[in-house]
């Protein structure tokens, strides 16, 4: 498996990620493993977010863009409050070449998910209506060998999303951001994220946790 990144937030702060802004912190009282994990939780048009890049050469967290076709997410999910109405964004894939969105998950008032590529065509929408105050595994894959490309999402290893033919921009892969990183309609949000992991491969990552070795 090609890890490209991984973040359980163990050290306690937001120096996992390569950049971060607007209302998001690490806490201790609600996590899946380890002691500390992320919350998003942006009031109304507020945003809250944390990107996650390939390491630079000398080890720090940096803001690399290691480029390459094939990219899967995993991260665990925990919802407090969803949006009141319409669907805020807390998942994007960005191109190597810069901010430009590839593709986005989306947490609907209902509590689904849905995906989306670059230009806004709908890649599906999750049939699971994610629980409050409960884990979920959430897998989110994104591919642009050429100029379209597919977007799947997969919950607790099931996949609900299989969107094929997209348009993900045709460029490499950048960053990936975590959190409410756009206000789409003006909805408070408050979800918790765990055991964060990237990979350049083709098959999903699965289960997993991130500990801190000392």
């Amino acid at each position: 498996m090609a890890i490209v990144n991984l973040s359980g937030a163990e050290t306690g702060d937001l120096n996992e990620g390569s950049s971060t802004s607007g209302t998001l912190s690490v806490q201790s009282l609600i996590k899946r493993t380890g002691g500390y994990a992320y919350e998003f939780n942006p009031l109304l048009t507020a945003v809250g977010w944390v990107r996650f890049a390939e390491p630079e050469a000398n080890g720090t967290n940096g803001d690399g863009s290691p480029g390459g076709n094939n990219r899967w997410v995993r991260f665990y999910l925990y919802l407090v409050t969803a949006p009141a109405s319409g669907d805020e964004q807390i998942l994007n894939f960005l191109a190597a070449t810069g901010t430009t969105v590839k593709a986005e998950v989306r947490l609907n008032s209902d509590r689904t998910l849905s995906a989306y590529d670059s230009v806004g065509g709908s890649a599906g929408t999750t049939s699971t209506a994610l629980s409050l105050l409960t884990w979920y595994l959430v897998e989110v894959f994104c591919d642009s060998s050429t100029t379209t490309g597919d977007v799947y999402v997969k919950i607790n290893g099931t996949q609900e999303i299989t969107g094929t033919n997209l348009n993900t921009n045709g460029t490499g892969h950048g960053r990936v951001t975590i959190g409410k990183s756009a206000n789409l309609n003006g909805n408070t949000i408050d979800i918790i994220v765990d055991d964060f992991a990237m990979t350049s491969d083709a098959n999903a990552i699965g289960p997993g946790q991130i500990e801190a070795m000392q």
